[in-house]
């Protein structure tokens, strides 16, 4: 699991579309929307 949030994590960073993430890396959609909103609160700090 925690390979997947890497991989969305990265893929996130890059720009990559929600539905792109969503077919590679199995993750749920909530999962993925939660680290999108980390990682943004990431880049204001």
């Amino acid at each position: 699991m925690e390979e997947k949030i890497e991989t969305a994590s990265e893929m996130i960073k890059e720009g990559e579309p929600l539905e792109k993430i969503k077919k590679y890396t199995k993750l749920d959609e909530n999962k993925i929307l939660e680290l999108i909103k980390k990682i943004g609160n990431e880049k204001v700090q």
